[in-house]
C-alpha cells in the first residue's frame, strides 16, 4: 500500500503521481497543504501512521529531499529510500537505507 506524504498543493502532486503511472498504487494521500504541518516535521508522519494503523519499522519512506523527507522518517525509525536523480553527494547528517535513481527502481527494492 503507498500513502504519499507530499508537501505541494494536492492537485500538482496528484498530477505527478499519475504522470509516473504510479497513482493506482496509492491507497490515500496525505498533503502537508491540508494539515498545516510540513515534512521534516514528524507530526505529518504520525498522521500517516495512525491513518493506517501501522508501526514506523513497517513504514519505508521514498524522498529525494535528505532533510525533509529521510531526515524527518528517521526521527521515527522508518526505513528509507533516498531518490537521488541528480546523483548528488549526501552532504547531510542524515543516512538512508537504500538510494535509487529512477522511481523505476523502486519495483525492484519492494520485492526485496
Amino acid at each position: 500500500m503507498l500513502f504519499p506524504i507530499a508537501q505541494l498543493h494536492p492537485e500538482v502532486n496528484i498530477n505527478h503521481f499519475e504522470y509516473l503511472q504510479i497513482s493506482q498504487y496509492i491507497e490515500q494521500y496525505i498533503f502537508s497543504y491540508s494539515l498545516k504541518v510540513a515534512k521534516p516535521q514528524i507530526e505529518i508522519f504520525n498522521k500517516a501512521i495512525d491513518l493506517f494503523k501501522v508501526k514506523p519499522e513497517q513504514c519505508i519512506m521514498v524522498g529525494d529531499s535528505l532533510i525533509a523527507d529521510i531526515g524527518g522518517a528517521k526521527q521515527l525509525n522508518m526505513k528509507t529510500i533516498w531518490l537521488n536523480s541528480n546523483n548528488d553527494k549526501n552532504t547531510t547528517e542524515f543516512f538512508h537505507d537504500f538510494e535509487i535513481k529512477t522511481i523505476n527502481e523502486l519495483i525492484g527494492l519492494t520485492c526485496q
